[in-house]
């Protein structure tokens, strides 16, 4: 899950936006459709979704261990002077390769034991440059590394050399920005606009294939709160994230129904929540977290903050057993191999695996405590405090 949390001083702007207004539907989530070829409505109903009472205090488990539901590996990064780690995010994974970017370092590629192979930057104002990198996702039969470039509201594709093949610009700006990105078949993206639409882009042009509104006349819900002397408080959570059964899950501040956007891109609804969203005081969201063959993780995150302790927006987590809909809540998810670990794992394309970093500091200090085994620990015994980080990566089963 990629998720920050920040409060900050910033001037919030808002954006206007034109068009006809959505319609309301009190007992169901809709979500309109809107393609160059058909208006269609998708009813959460008849489907069995599980649902999930956020009053209601459910069984709870103490530790959900990674390796009972995963085959878990861990790839040590090669360290060298041209290809040095600072907070990069993990954007696509296959047995063979490795992906990983940030605006800052750019884009590195990696063979899939974490042998360095080359890097680019392209980092610069040019027509050919990126301003910086919000996500990426690759489409590897085409050769094509597509940059999502928020600041500048555009995508720009290149090889994986970092051969400037072509771009486009968004028609998305201010408050209604594009913000994940991510493969969705030969010829389309799949994006989430904050904090309202789902859209479905052509890989060719940028093209806006469709788009579904998911405000249904709630307005624009967010996780932030905003004071009067320019103080923000804000978090950032996934609306886009792996299905085990194929596609996405996807999920809006607006919506009470948990998606799932099939391959052929068909809206299924897998999950509900109660109450609905806007009866919840303060405002209580429900996100995806990650999703299993057998469990469907979620988290609850309250629209809280206390700004004297700089501290807030309170999550509880939840494990949905897909086969009979017992729900119980989870204190933490570990790494059978690191004790007293508490992981967070986020997606990555390509095998759309699950991973998490560990840097050299944290292991070299559980190593020393005698808190790593297995080959966790014989990877750690061999780490200096200057190396590249250990990747574990989450393949469910």
């Amino acid at each position: 899950m990629k998720l920050l949390l920040c409060a900050i001083f910033s001037f919030v702007c808002s954006a206007c936006m034109n068009g006809a207004k959505p319609s309301v539907h009190e007992e169901e989530d809709v979500v309109t459709s809107e393609s160059k070829d058909t208006m269609s409505t998708v009813v959460a109903k008849d489907l069995g979704p599980w649902t999930i009472d956020l009053n209601k205090s459910y069984p709870k488990v103490d530790e959900v261990v990674l390796q009972d539901m995963a085959e878990v590996d861990y790839i040590p990064i090669e360290t060298n002077d041209s290809m040095l780690w600072r907070g990069l995010d993990i954007e696509y994974l296959q047995k063979d390769l490795l992906i990983a970017a940030n605006a800052y370092s750019g884009i590195m590629v990696y063979d899939g034991q974490g042998k360095a192979l080359h890097s680019f930057n392209r980092k610069g104002n040019g027509p050919e440059e990126w301003t910086g990198i919000s996500r990426v996702c690759y489409d590897r039969k085409a050769d094509d590394l597509f940059i999502l470039d928020m600041t500048a509201y555009r995508i720009l594709v290149y090889d994986l050399k970092g051969n400037f093949k072509r771009s486009f610009r968004l028609p998305y700006a201010g408050a209604h920005y594009l913000r994940e990105l991510v493969d969705f078949g030969p010829d389309e993206l799949l994006a989430y606009v904050a904090d309202n639409e789902f859209v479905r882009l052509s890989k060719k042009d940028g093209t806006i294939l469709e788009k579904k509104d998911v405000r249904q006349g709630k307005g624009d819900l967010k996780l932030r709160i905003e004071y009067q002397d320019n103080y923000m408080a804000t978090i950032y959570t996934d609306a886009l994230i792996p299905s085990a059964e194929g596609g996405y899950l996807a999920a809006a501040y607006t919506l009470d129904t948990l998606y799932r956007i099939t391959p052929q891109n068909v809206w299924v609804p897998v999950g509900t929540r109660n109450p609905k969203v806007t009866k919840t005081d303060p405002m209580e969201f429900v996100r995806p977290l990650f999703d299993t063959p057998r469990y469907s993780f979620v988290f609850s995150v309250k629209r809280m903050w206390n700004r004297e302790a700089d501290t807030g927006f309170p999550t509880t987590t939840y494990r949905i057993d897909k086969t009979n809909h017992q729900i119980h809540e989870v204190e933490k998810v570990t790494d059978a191999n690191a004790e007293g670990s508490n992981r967070l794992i986020d997606f990555c394309e390509g095998e759309n695996v699950w991973v998490s970093v560990y840097y050299p500091e944290a292991l070299l200090d559980a190593l020393e405590k005698g808190r790593l085994k297995g080959k966790l620990k014989e990877i750690a015994a061999k780490l200096h405090p200057e190396d590249n980080p250990v990747v574990m990566v989450c393949r469910f089963k």
